[in-house]
């Protein structure tokens, strides 16, 4: 039985239907991400599963139980939205709020909240006032509050917006181990694709208000050449690019621009990396698959089931993934 199901679930404003029709599952303990373009309703989505919205058709089930009567399951869930409020106050007495509404003791609430604060490298800003932050740390206090309340279900929307590099890297990696170490279960919507493939997430597509699963791209972290701005050092391996600034760190590799071969081929595409086929899985469309090389990191690219049968590949043999240099994009 999934943690939190969707059927049927419409949703929106007045009259107006942004999202229609969503039947989506949720597991205890994983990522969901929702990414697309702004409008397609993924904030609508967002609130809709913190119970912030009201189904216009349809029905939400968490736990197996449908939720009719919001109250009873706001004490499961926690949110952080995408610009959080401060009260007046230091940043300390904004993370003991909500453990202070619930009744939390002063000794143990205070205890939670320096944890929390610690966790997302906001100890030493304790005493600041809250209304004196600024925009990165606002959000990074945001989430210090909900995290506190020890949620099953904490819902994120867009948790790295704005963010600089180094904190971007720092509340990503923090929602990629949150699921393991406290068995929460992360909802977020986000353009960060770099987040979503860090915390290994289930990632879902919203356009015009429909939900199908997203194929995904390839993400690689790392720097530029500091010599060659048309070379990008990742974690495992270096690929040739174009268009690349001195502080990228990130880029992306459409898998519709990687090809597949059993030997490498004489191409004028300047990427060539060899690796062990790891995954094979169908796209939403049946025609297409998404084959996985393991090539120090996984390399995806997406092919026709025809041309997947004419190579003749399996799981655990060797194959090459080609890209020209122009497929690599900086994020």
């Amino acid at each position: 039985m999934s943690f939190i199901r969707l059927e049927g679930v419409s949703a929106g404003f007045d009259s107006t239907v942004v999202v229609n029709g969503v039947d989506l599952a949720i597991e205890r303990g994983t990522v969901c991400g929702f990414t697309g373009d702004n409008g397609s309703g993924k904030t609508t989505l967002l609130h809709t599963i913190a119970l912030l919205l009201r189904p216009m058709q349809g029905r939400l089930l968490i736990d197996g139980e449908p939720v009719e009567d919001a109250e009873p399951f706001r004490s499961k869930i926690a949110v952080v939205l995408q610009h959080p409020y401060m009260f007046r106050g230091s940043v300390l007495d904004n993370v003991e709020l909500g453990l202070k509404v619930r009744g939390v003791g002063a000794l143990q609430r205070r205890q939670k909240a320096q944890a929390a604060l610690e966790l997302v490298g906001m100890a030493e800003l304790s005493t600041r006032p809250a209304k004196a932050l600024s925009g990165g740390e606002t959000k990074r206090v945001g989430l210090a509050m909900a995290l506190c309340l020890e949620p099953e279900i904490l819902i994120l929307d867009e948790p790295t917006e704005n963010l600089d590099h180094p904190t971007r890297e720092l509340v990503a990696r923090i929602i990629a181990e949150l699921p393991a170490t406290s068995g929460v279960t992360i909802i977020t919507a986000t353009h960060d694709k770099a987040l979503l493939k860090k915390a290994r997430a289930d990632i879902w597509r919203l356009e015009n208000g429909r939900v199908e699963r997203d194929v995904g791209l390839n993400i690689f972290t790392g720097d530029v050449s500091a010599e060659d701005l048309t070379t990008f050092r990742g974690e495992k391996f270096t690929i040739s690019a174009t268009g690349l600034m001195a502080d990228t760190h990130m880029v992306e590799i459409d898998p519709v621009d990687v090809i597949l071969s059993r030997e490498p081929v004489a191409s004028s595409a300047r990427n060539k990396l060899e690796g062990r086929v790891i995954g094979v899985e169908e796209c939403g469309d049946s025609l297409s698959l998404r084959v996985t090389l393991d090539c120090g990191e996984p390399v995806a690219a997406l092919v026709t089931r025809r041309s997947w049968e004419e190579l003749g590949l399996e799981v655990g043999q060797t194959a090459v993934a080609t890209f020209k240099a122009t497929a690599v994009k900086p994020l």
